[in-house]
């Protein structure tokens, strides 16, 4: 959870009125856009990441989720197997709009895994794999203090 503290005195010059200045914590939330269109896959990811403290966009379309990253998302998690959805026309835009991107797919398309983390994706893993390790992923991913730039995807686990 992301906080900013903010002086409502910002002029305030003597000791007296330093000392009155109050301040207030403000929540600064953290947003992720879920391009995930299989109900049961999404929420469990969603779940996952609503309880670390992101607020969650499922957008029904390719527009939707490209506005949604234009909003200022923190994470986007991609299904490349997602219909409708072209995942490295929505991985670019996320990466200028300072999002981490998490990509996964079935381990037999080696070709979309590949071209994901062509596109920038930041970790690009089989479905299977993501099954099993989503919360190390989102921790990992979340806790990172600087983002790797883009076209520096990895494969943590070697998923083809």
């Amino acid at each position: 959870m992301a906080h900013a503290l903010v002086p409502i005195l910002h002029g305030a010059s003597s000791p007296a009125a330093r000392a009155c200045a109050v301040v207030y914590d403000l929540f600064v939330s953290r947003i992720a856009v879920l391009a995930v269109p299989e109900l049961l896959f999404q929420s469990r990811i969603e779940a996952a990441l609503r309880g670390r403290g992101l607020d969650v966009r499922v957008p029904a379309s390719q527009a939707a989720c490209l506005d949604a990253l234009a909003g200022g998302a923190t994470l986007a998690v991609i299904d490349l197997q997602a219909e409708g959805l072209d995942a490295r026309a929505i991985i670019g835009p996320a990466k200028r709009a300072g999002a981490c991107v998490l990509a996964f797919g079935r381990h037999t398309d080696a070709a979309a895994l590949r071209a994901a983390r062509d596109a920038g994706a930041d970790v690009v893993v089989a479905r299977s794999q993501l099954a099993e390790e989503l919360p190390a992923l989102l921790d990992r991913l979340l806790s990172e203090p600087a983002r790797r730039p883009a076209g520096a995807g990895s494969d943590p686990g070697g998923a083809a």
